[in-house]
């Protein structure tokens, strides 16, 4: 897909793999990000290669796919706020314990 303001790429679950732009955050914030919900900052524990407004793959701390979306805060303030959303899901892995 492609955003028709800017022409940037909007990335699926298929296209998570090839981006390098990423965002680590704690185990315990994995369901809620598969049901869809906007990651929090004081779950995040790393941004990686990525600037606000910059199309992001979300990952587990174990390495486990949760979705995509759009990062809002840089790296120092999403480490520094702890609180508020710093990445506004997209798409999400579906949880199959719903």
């Amino acid at each position: 897909m492609v955003r028709a303001n800017d022409g940037r790429a909007l990335p699926t679950l298929d296209g998570a793999s090839l981006i390098d732009k990423v965002v680590v955050v704690r185990r315990d914030a994995a369901p809620f990000i598969k049901q869809g919900r906007s990651v929090m900052a004081k779950f995040v524990i790393d941004v990686r290669n990525a600037i606000p407004g910059d199309e992001v793959a979300i990952y587990s701390e174990d390495g486990e796919l949760l979705g995509v979306g759009r990062l809002l805060l840089s790296r120092e303030e999403a480490l520094s706020v702890g609180r508020g959303v710093v990445v506004k899901v997209r798409h999400h892995v579906i949880n199959n314990n719903q």
